[in-house]
Formats: structure tokens, C-alpha cells, sequence
């Protein structure tokens, strides 16, 4: 709005006042396209976290199912090797 009335009151010329609507077009078609690509590369990064989020809570279950089959070969071995309740160790 200032450059027009700039131009209409002649303290600019027609000439300046395109140089300023190019640059400022520029400018904003530079920005748009840096924040494009900014989200885009966000939302390819959000996506590979989903995956590497979903592997590693399957990961865990997988180690969890692990762990409890060896706590549960640990205590059947413990329960073989323990002398009987009316055994006297000493």
C-alpha cells in the first residue's frame, strides 16, 4: 500500500515500485517452497519413527516372551534341584 501511494505522490517511480513487488514475490514463493519442503521432509521423518516406534514395541514383546520362557525353564530347574521340604540338608 506505501509504494503505490509512493508512486501516485511521485516520490517513487513505476520502476521501483515493480522492483519492490518482484522481490517480495520472490521472497515469498523462496519461503513457501523452504516450508514445503520442510514439512515434507517432517512428515517423511514423522512416518519413519511410526515404523522404527512399531518395531521396537514388537521388538519388546518379542524379549518379553523370551524373558518369561526363561524365567519359567529358571524356576522349573530351581524346583528340580531343590531338596525336598522334608529333607534334612545338614
Amino acid at each position: 500500500m506505501y509504494m503505490p501511494m509512493a508512486v501516485l505522490s511521485r516520490r517513487a517511480t513505476f520502476s521501483q515500485l515493480l522492483g519492490v513487488w518482484a522481490t517480495t514475490w520472490l521472497g515469498n514463493l523462496v519461503g513457501a517452497v523452504t516450508l514445503a519442503a520442510l514439512f515434507k521432509a517432517l512428515a517423511l521423518f514423522a512416518s519413519h519413527l511410526d515404523h522404527a516406534r512399531i518395531a521396537v514395541s514388537n521388538n519388546a514383546a518379542v524379549i518379553e516372551m523370551a524373558t518369561m520362557r526363561q524365567f519359567r525353564t529358571s524356576l522349573k530347574r530351581l524346583s528340580r534341584s531343590a531338596p525336598e521340604q522334608g529333607e534334612d540338608s545338614g
